[in-house]
């Protein structure tokens, strides 16, 4: 059991889609358990196994996670165009903002006189 709480730190920490291996194997021990008696020892630490996978889980979404979703976020609100708006003044704008440099000012009159 220990050594399957050691591959199991080290694949959620390697890989956040992880988790659906871990819950995986969580209701397939669930399954096994119901219909084999298994001691209270084990189950004990199956249990404290899953409380610290899941505060590994806890963890990383406070450090990193969080910052990540909201990145995405700002990231399709902001980086598409909106409903009604003008696609080609936004177009002008991202290139703009992105730091292209192009043939000059010019070219955004001859641009939008197309």
């Amino acid at each position: 059991m220990i050594q399957f709480a050691a591959w199991l730190y080290l694949v959620i920490l390697s890989e956040y889609s992880a988790a659906w291996v871990a819950g995986s194997y969580a209701i397939y021990f669930l399954l096994r358990v119901r219909d084999a008696r298994i001691s209270l020892r084990l189950f004990l630490v199956w249990a404290a196994v899953q409380l610290g996978a899941l505060c590994v889980y806890v963890t990383l979404y406070f450090t990193s996670m969080r910052h990540l979703l909201k990145q995405f976020q700002s990231l399709t609100t902001e980086g598409f165009p909106q409903a009604h708006s003008n696609f080609l003044a936004f177009a002008a704008s991202a290139w703009q903002s992105s730091g292209c440099s192009g043939p000059g000012p010019g070219s955004l009159a001859l641009l939008s006189s197309l």
